[in-house]
C-alpha cells in the first residue's frame, strides 16, 4: 500500500487544464531535471506538472482534479503529465498510527472576541523544529500553552502576521515533512498571499518557508512586472530577520530568481531592496545582468533624444532607475557593514558612477571607503584609489558651497587625516589632489589649512621645532604629497594672474589683491591656496636665510624656499611684513603683469628702509635692480623709482661721491627714461648730466627709428599710388 501510495503517476500524451498553459517553464531535459521538478512539485503544493519539449510547467490543481481533468488528443500530443502521489492517505495513516515515542504538538491561532480558534494543526514536533527557528526555540525552552492532552503538546498564537489565512498557509507547509506533498491551501496563487507569507516566514524564522512561498507563487503562472516587484520587495524586507548563513543565502537567491524574470527596463530598484546590504547588492547585480529587450532599448534611445532636443529628460530620473544613486543610498544605510567587509564593498562600488556627483558628506565617506577597498591580487584588481579621487573631485565640485562642505570632518579627517593624533594608516587621499582642476580652490584651502595645522599638533614636543618648521619640513619631504600639490598649483596661480590682468581686474599691490578677490563665487580662486600656515612656514625659513646670507640673499639655492615664494608672493599681495632674500624677486622678472609690478614695489620698499644714509644701499640696489623688468612697469612706478634715486643723490654722504654717481647712472640707464613723466624735473641735478644726455640720445634713436619706419611706409604708398595711376591709364 505504501509503495502504491508513494508512486508518481505518469500519463503519456496528456496535458492538464490551466489558466496559463505556458506558466513558468523550468528545465526538464533529463531524468535528473525531472527528479528536481518532482521535488519542487511536492514542496510547493502543486498537484503535478507537464513536460513538453524539455520544459516543465507546474499545474496549480489538486491531484484528483488533475487526474479527472487531464486531456489527450491533439492538445496533449507530445506532453507528459506527472501527478503527485496520494499523500493524503499516508498523512491520515500517520495520524491514526503515530510513531511510538514521537512528540506531537497542536498549534492553534485564537480568533477575535466573537469567534473561536480559526485554525488548528497537529504536527510532529521534530518536523516543526527542523523547519522553523521559532518552534525550535520554543521547544528548547519548553514553551507550551495549556496541559498536554493524550501526549499532544499545545501551542497557541494570540495573533499572527497576515492573519488566519496566512497562518493556515504557514502551518500547512511547516507541518509537512521534507519530501512529502504539501496539501491545501497550497500552492500560492495570489500575490497578496505570497507577500503576507514572506512576512510570517520572517516571524517564524523559516527561510525555507519564505523561499517555498515565493517560488510556489512564481511557478504557478507567468507573472507581471508590478507583481514581481511587489513580491521581491516583500522578500527583501523580510531578509534582515535572517542572520548571515544558509538561511540568508536562500532568501537572497530567491530574490535573484524573482528579479531575473524581468528585462532591464522593467527592473526598478525599489527602496525595499535596500532593507539589507545583501539584498541591495543582489538587486544591483540582477539589474546589471538583466537582459536588454528591443522595447527597453527604444525607450532608452527615446529618453536620450528627448533630453538632447528638449534640453531635459522627459521624466526626472530617480534612484529606482539609476543604479548609481541606489548604490550610494545603500552604502549610506549600511555603511558599517560595507566598511567591515571589503569584498562586499568592492561589489557595491562597481555600480558607482564617478562622473555623477554624490551629496556631501556622503561622498567623502564613500571615497574613503573606496580608497580602503583598493585591491591588487591574483584574482582581483580594483582601482579603489582612482575611484576615490573621481568621487571626491566630481562631488565636491558640484556642491553649491564647496568650502562649507569641505569643512566636514568626513572630508578633512576621514579623507586627509587632519586632526588624527596617531594615524594607523596613511590618509585615503594625498594633498596633491587639491590642485586638480575640478577641485574648488576655496574647498582646497579649507582642507589644506586643517591638514597643515594638524601636523604641528601631532609633532612630538621633543623635536623642539615650532609649527612653521614642521610644515616647512613637510614641504621638503613632500609629506602627503604637499610639494607635488604646490608644484602643480603654481602654473594655475600664474595663469590666473594673467587672466586677471587681461580682464583688467588686477592693478598690482594690495589693492590688486582686494580687487581680484572681490566678487568671486563660492568656487574660489587659486590664490586661496596661499593659506596662513604656508605663509608662516615661509616666513620662518626666509628669516633664517636672511640671517645666513643677508637681505640680498646672493648665493641662496633653496628650491623649497623658492617654491613657497612663487606660490605665496602674488596671492598675498607681495608678502607684506615678511622679510625674505630679495634675490628671490629674480624669479618673477619674466612673469609680467601685476606680479611684476608687485616685485618692483617690494624692491623699492626694501631699498627705502634698508641701510639709511649708507653707501651700502647703492651696492644693494645695483645687485637687485635687474631683478625687475622695468620696461613692463607703469609710469607711476617708474617715477617712484626715479624719485628714490634722486633722493639718495641729494643726501649728504661721507664718501663715495664718484662711485655714487657711477651707480646712479647705471641704475637710471636700466629705466625706460622716455616714459618718465616730466623728465626735465626728475633728471635735473643732483642727477648726473650723463642721465639726461642718455635720455636725449634714446629719444634721438627713437625718433630716427620712427622716421625710418615712416619713410618705408611712404615708399610703399608711392609705389601703390603709381600702380593705381598706371591701372587708370590702361583702363582709359
Amino acid at each position: 500500500m505504501a509503495l502504491a501510495l508513494g508512486c508518481w503517476e505518469r500519463f503519456e500524451d496528456h496535458d492538464a487544464p490551466s489558466d496559463d498553459p505556458s506558466g513558468h517553464a523550468v528545465r526538464a531535459a533529463s531524468p535528473e531535471d525531472v527528479a528536481v521538478c518532482m521535488k519542487e512539485c511536492l514542496s510547493l503544493g502543486f498537484g503535478g506538472f507537464v513536460v513538453r519539449k524539455e520544459k516543465a510547467t507546474f499545474r496549480p490543481l489538486g491531484r484528483l482534479a488533475l487526474i479527472d481533468q487531464r486531456t489527450s488528443g491533439f492538445w496533449g500530443r507530445g506532453a507528459i503529465l506527472y501527478v503527485v502521489p496520494d499523500e493524503a492517505a499516508v498523512h491520515a495513516a500517520e495520524l491514526l498510527h503515530p510513531i511510538p515515542g514521537e512528540e506531537r504538538v497542536e498549534v492553534t491561532l485564537e480568533g477575535g472576541e466573537e469567534e473561536e480558534a480559526c485554525f488548528a494543526a497537529e504536527a510532529s514536533a521534530s518536523i516543526l523544529k527542523s523547519r522553523s527557528g521559532y518552534f525550535e526555540s520554543a521547544f528548547r525552552h519548553n514553551w507550551q500553552d495549556g496541559v498536554a492532552t493524550e501526549g499532544v503538546a499545545k501551542h497557541c498564537f494570540k495573533e499572527f502576521p497576515g492573519g488566519s489565512r496566512t497562518f493556515e498557509f504557514a502551518m500547512a507547509w511547516l507541518s509537512t515533512a521534507e519530501g512529502k506533498a504539501v496539501g491545501s491551501p497550497w500552492p500560492i496563487l495570489d500575490c497578496a498571499d505570497a507577500c503576507a507569507l514572506t512576512g510570517s516566514a520572517a516571524y517564524l524564522d523559516s527561510p525555507s518557508l519564505l523561499r517555498a512561498a515565493a517560488r510556489s507563487w512564481r511557478l504557478a503562472a507567468a507573472r507581471g512586472r508590478q507583481e514581481l516587484l511587489q513580491v521581491a520587495g516583500a522578500v527583501a524586507e523580510a531578509s534582515p530577520q535572517f542572520g548571515a548563513g544558509h538561511g540568508q543565502e536562500l532568501v537572497v537567491q530567491e530574490l535573484r530568481d524573482l528579479l531575473q524574470e524581468m528585462p532591464k527596463h522593467h527592473l526598478q530598484l525599489a527602496p525595499e531592496f535596500a532593507a539589507s546590504p545583501v539584498t541591495g547588492l543582489a538587486a544591483l547585480e540582477a539589474r546589471h545582468s538583466a537582459r536588454e529587450t528591443l522595447v527597453g532599448h527604444i525607450k532608452t534611445v527615446g529618453n536620450w533624444v528627448g533630453s538632447v532636443i528638449g534640453g531635459e529628460s522627459r521624466r526626472a530620473p530617480t534612484s529606482e532607475d539609476n543604479p548609481h544613486d541606489f548604490a550610494a543610498q545603500l552604502f549610506e544605510l549600511h555603511e558599517p557593514y560595507f566598511v567591515s567587509s571589503p569584498p562586499e564593498l568592492r561589489r557595491l562600488l562597481r555600480h558607482v558612477d564617478p562622473t555623477h556627483p554624490i551629496p556631501a558628506p556622503l561622498c567623502f565617506r564613500l571615497a574613503a571607503a573606496a580608497a580602503s577597498a583598493a585591491a591588487v591580487a591574483e584574482d582581483e584588481v580594483f582601482a579603489g584609489h582612482r575611484l576615490a579621487l573621481d568621487i571626491f573631485e566630481r562631488s565636491l565640485g558640484a556642491e553649491s558651497d564647496p568650502a562649507s562642505a569641505a569643512s566636514d570632518d568626513a572630508c578633512a579627517v576621514g579623507l586627509f587625516g587632519a586632526g588624527l593624533r596617531e594615524p594607523t594608516s596613511p590618509p585615503a587621499l594625498g594633498l596633491e589632489i587639491l590642485a586638480r582642476p575640478l577641485v574648488p580652490p576655496a574647498a582646497a584651502a579649507v582642507i589644506l589649512g586643517r591638514v597643515l595645522a594638524s601636523w604641528a599638533a601631532r609633532s612630538p614636543s621633543s623635536e623642539g621645532g615650532d609649527a612653521a618648521e614642521v610644515i616647512f619640513a613637510g614641504v621638503v619631504a613632500n609629506r602627503q604629497g604637499l610639494r607635488t600639490m604646490l608644484s602643480a598649483a603654481l602654473p594655475r596661480i600664474e595663469a590666473e594672474d594673467r587672466t586677471n590682468q587681461e580682464r583688467g581686474s588686477s592693478l598690482g599691490g594690495a589693492a590688486a589683491m582686494a580687487r581680484s578677490r572681490s566678487g568671486e563665487s563660492e568656487w574660489g580662486s587659486c590664490f586661496d591656496l596661499a593659506v596662513p600656515e604656508l605663509r608662516a612656514a615661509f616666513q620662518g625659513a626666509a628669516a633664517a636665510a636672511v640671517d645666513r646670507a643677508g637681505l640680498a640673499g646672493e648665493g641662496i639655492a633653496d628650491e623649497t624656499l623658492s617654491l613657497l615664494f612663487r606660490v605665496l608672493f602674488r596671492p598675498t599681495g607681495g608678502l607684506p611684513g615678511v622679510r625674505f632674500p630679495l634675490s628671490l624677486l629674480r624669479q618673477l622678472r619674466h612673469q609680467g603683469g601685476p606680479c611684476s609690478a608687485l616685485a618692483a614695489e617690494r624692491l623699492l620698499e626694501e631699498l627705502r628702509i634698508s641701510q639709511r644714509g649708507s653707501a651700502g644701499r647703492w651696492q644693494l640696489a645695483q645687485s637687485l635692480w635687474s631683478s625687475v623688468d622695468w620696461d613692463a612697469q607703469h609710469e607711476e612706478l617708474l617715477e617712484e623709482a626715479a624719485n628714490l634715486l634722486r633722493q639718495w643723490l641729494g643726501e649728504a654722504e661721507v664718501d663715495g661721491g664718484a662711485s655714487r654717481a657711477q651707480a646712479a647712472v647705471q641704475l637710471f640707464s636700466a629705466l625706460p627714461l622716455q616714459r618718465l613723466p616730466r623728465p626735465e624735473e626728475l633728471l635735473a641735478p643732483p642727477v648726473p648730466a650723463h642721465v639726461l644726455a642718455m635720455l636725449g640720445h634714446r629719444c634721438q634713436l627713437q625718433n630716427a627709428t620712427r622716421l625710418a619706419v615712416l619713410e618705408s611706409e611712404n615708399v610703399v604708398l608711392r609705389e601703390h599710388i603709381s600702380h593705381l595711376q598706371n591701372e587708370i591709364r590702361r583702363s582709359s
